[in-house]
């Protein structure tokens, strides 16, 4: 019997330090110096072009009634991210957009500052006093520990990872925050790059800001598979507590 009592003990000290490990793991942001602030410089967003199958939110309001056609569809107060990502236009293969009226517009290989002077200038030349609203709707795909795992239709091009998470709901209690998989498609080239939420330095890198069509995928702890083989687990231990108390019965 003190053999058993010696077991349950350690096993519960083993508990003990695993809780404290997963503690520390699942904080965002950590500073082992113990500041009360972290002051970072603000880093400057990448550049981002646009290319063929992105896809431009673009609306022509006229005060002219006589040449209404030219707006481009109706709009509505309640239309949510992924509403105008799928009413907005697909550049094409050959880098243009095609609007009504105004035709193909070359955008591919600019920002989206400077496509948005382009449509405004082509938009201007028919009509100049009409008020033109043009930007870029995203998706974002979010996988793996997240509560909400799921597309997020983005209107703001300075999105964080941080940010995105919290778009899906934050990571679970088996979110890995130091294995963050970023899958980041520019042109025919993909890159992946694993990215830890725990290390402030994540705030001056490169890879902070989210970009179309990026897939984030949140890997799990070993934990949870420890959680899902638990039962199994708890069997053998009772298995085992029994076999030795059976044992030292026995053995008086």
């Amino acid at each position: 019997m003190p053999f058993v009592r010696f077991f349950v003990i350690i096993l519960l000290g083993a508990l003990c330090i695993q809780s404290c490990v997963l503690y520390k793991k699942t904080v965002y942001l950590q500073d082992a110096s113990g500041k009360d602030s972290l002051n970072f410089e603000a880093v400057q967003e990448p550049q981002y072009y646009l290319q063929p199958k992105d896809v431009l939110y673009i609306r022509i309001y006229n005060i002219n009634d006589e040449t209404p056609d030219l707006i481009t569809g109706p709009v509505s107060a309640n239309m949510t991210s992924m509403n105008l990502y799928y009413t907005g236009y697909v550049i094409n293969d050959s880098g243009n957009v095609d609007v009504p009226q105004l035709g193909a517009v070359h955008v591919a290989g600019l920002t989206v500052q400077q496509a948005n002077t382009i449509i405004k200038r082509e938009v201007h030349l028919q009509l100049p006093y009409a008020t033109v609203v043009s930007k870029q709707i995203f998706k974002v795909t979010v996988l793996g520990e997240v509560k909400t795992p799921g597309v997020q239709y983005i209107s703001n091009s300075q999105l964080t990872i941080y940010e995105a998470l919290g778009y899906a709901g934050d990571l679970t209690d088996y979110g890995n925050r130091k294995r963050i998989r970023l899958v980041r498609t520019i042109g025919d080239e993909k890159t992946v790059v694993y990215l830890d939420v725990t290390d402030p330095n994540l705030m001056t890198s490169q890879y902070l800001f989210v970009k179309p069509n990026d897939v984030i995928y949140v890997e799990p702890f070993r934990a949870k598979f420890v959680r899902i083989n638990s039962a199994n687990v708890a069997i053998f231990i009772s298995s085992v507590t029994l076999l030795i108390v059976l044992a030292n019965f026995f053995k008086r």
